[in-house]
């Protein structure tokens, strides 16, 4: 991966508290922590960086819900997201490069939206005591 992120679109509300994962000094997301119940209560993500090491970004949101992850194989990322959002994130699923699908996270209340054909390197939004908003940082078409 490049350092040449783009922002997608942003879906959900405008509460909480604004944060960006621009990670772009890290090679690859490697794995998701999703808190959720009947929405999305947080999301966290981890890199590994160009000398190997992880690091794990700030957990946005609160600790209710299931914690539930998925964890990137070498040279896989995500490819799409499909979610539901209304005043905050309600829903979240990911397919990624190599086909495998998880999730979907959350409920089934809002709107639905997709953003596809894209490779996900991070996330920005807003959060408070749930996700309240979410979009991605990508490299655009695959």
């Amino acid at each position: 991966m490049s350092s040449g992120y783009v922002r997608t679109q942003e879906n959900g509300g405008n509460g909480g508290k604004a944060f960006a994962d621009n990670l772009t000094e890290t090679c690859q997301l490697v794995q998701v922590k999703i808190r959720s119940g009947r929405r999305i209560d947080s999301i966290q993500g981890v890199w590994t960086t160009p000398a190997g090491s992880r690091v794990t970004g700030e957990s946005h949101g609160t600790g209710g819900g299931s914690l539930q992850s998925f964890t990137l194989e070498p040279g896989e990322y995500i490819t799409r997201i499909d979610g539901r959002a209304g005043s905050r994130v309600d829903q979240l699923k990911f397919r990624t490069s190599k086909g495998r699908v998880h999730g979907p996270y959350g409920g089934s209340g809002g709107t639905p939206f997709t953003i596809s054909n894209v490779q996900v390197g991070g996330f920005f939004g807003r959060s408070g005591e749930e996700l309240d908003s979410i979009g991605f940082f990508t490299e655009g078409a695959c």
